[in-house]
């Protein structure tokens, strides 16, 4: 007959797990202690646990006739073990091991004083309670940390971008990826993707930050993603340039010639003539309805960033557009919210790309070109830069400016707005 007295095996691993005497039971707050024994062996099963069961039974004898050393790292370790056999989550097993050492903190001489040698006893246990858990596991915790902290879009792209991450991976145990499997992925199918060297470098860019947020949550002790940006290079092939450029001016008759056709009912000609003489981003546009339209103003209550908030004179060439624009009126009609972070601007996106390819348009030619015409106009106009920056949304340079000044009057913005004049 095969001996398997105090084994247990589920998911192909063997376990430990014997009896705890019912004297310590109280004390230990448990009935089992489950140890794993790390292998799918029976016979090696057998002799490690014929090793582990003299020392586990004298722990319990040293307990019966000793006040309990309590240890963190112990704790963990059957939590570890409760987690590897299915009976606790890995965020069960955090908030247990979390409540018992603030229980314990409380429970000291000088309550909630940790000292150097229990501040360690706790980092072995958290390491403990990360051993073996699955690189999916962890980014949902950094995920859910995240959560709330940054914008919605911000936060589907790294979910996207990590679990594209872990796919390549295999999802291995957390402590055990490698700086070399990260540079592999890197190097490998990221530079293969066709995306540009920005996006790579964005995305890279949120590996290295969830590392780094797993290395200071206790998950891992060291940061393989540091410094993996240096793998991102620009081709060395010759190419044309194809970064985004501003509109001309006859290239905007042309743009608002085509738009027109489409006919009064279309939405494209008034999203086109606002985000030229608001200088607007799409979605910002998009997101508009005629309660955010105050004092001849539009007031973008939020935005890419903080610079974002802020509000726009409405130019004298778009007035009626907004006049007689009710309250729940949005104003740009006929969107529906649309991509990954539900925003009315990504049909808008899609379908202005569309035409404009349709009419012949190069590439470098998109919807926020607009923008950088916008921009220009108010350099041509001698519109100081300071102003334009709070007009457009973006960080003042000025440190007497940007971190001291409220702004500026809305008539003086007004006045640096209705300074954008196309020759069309």
């Amino acid at each position: 007959m095969t001996d398997t007295r105090y084994l247990v095996r589920r998911y192909h691993r063997w376990y430990l797990q014997l009896s705890v005497p019912k004297g310590l039971r109280e004390r230990l707050g448990k009935k089992l202690i489950i140890r794993p024994l790390d292998t799918s062996d029976l016979r090696t099963a057998r002799l490690r646990r014929d090793e582990l069961l003299p020392k586990i039974r004298q722990t319990f004898d040293e307990l019966q006739s000793t006040a309990p050393p309590w240890s963190a790292e112990a704790v963990a370790q059957d939590l570890r073990a409760q987690v590897q056999l299915g009976q606790l989550s890995p965020p069960e097993a955090d908030a247990e091991l979390a409540e018992e050492v603030s229980r314990r903190a409380l429970a000291a001489p000088i309550p909630n004083i940790v000292t150097g040698a229990a501040a360690d006893d706790i980092l072995r246990a958290q390491a403990v309670l990360a051993q073996g858990q699955r690189l999916s596991e962890a980014v949902r915790a950094h995920l859910d940390a995240l959560q709330g902290n940054v914008r919605q879009q911000t936060w589907t792209a790294r979910q996207r971008r990590l679990a594209d991450l872990v796919q390549f991976l295999g999802d291995p145990p957390v402590t055990e990826v490698t700086r070399r499997r990260l540079a592999d992925y890197v190097t490998g199918p990221l530079a293969a993707s066709g995306r540009s060297v920005k996006t790579q470098r964005d995305i890279v860019g949120d590996i290295g930050a969830a590392f780094r947020w797993l290395r200071d949550a206790g998950w891992i002790d060291e940061h393989p993603a540091q410094g993996l940006a240096a793998l991102v290079r620009e081709s060395k092939l010759g190419r044309e340039e194809e970064s985004r450029r501003a509109w001309t001016d006859a290239e905007l008759a042309q743009l608002l010639g085509h738009c027109d056709e489409l006919g009064e009912r279309d939405y494209l000609p008034r999203l086109v003539r606002v985000g030229m003489f608001s200088g607007m981003r799409l979605n910002e546009i998009c997101a508009l309805r005629g309660s955010d339209i105050e004092e001849q103003a539009f007031v973008i209550r939020q935005g890419k960033n903080k610079n974002s908030v802020r509000r726009v004179p409405v130019h004298s060439q778009i007035l009626p557009l907004v006049d007689g624009l009710g309250q729940r009126d949005w104003l740009i009609e006929g969107l529906q919210p649309g991509g990954e972070d539900g925003k009315r601007g990504h049909e808008a996106s899609k379908r202005f790309g569309r035409h404009k390819s349709k009419w012949g348009f190069e590439r470098a030619l998109v919807f926020h070109g607009l923008r950088m015409s916008f921009i220009a106009k108010m350099e041509a106009a001698g519109v100081p830069v300071t102003t334009a920056e709070l007009v457009v949304g973006h960080a003042r340079q000025s440190m007497s400016y940007g971190h001291y000044s409220r702004g500026l009057p809305l008539e003086q913005m007004r006045e640096a707005v209705e300074a954008v004049n196309y020759h069309i």
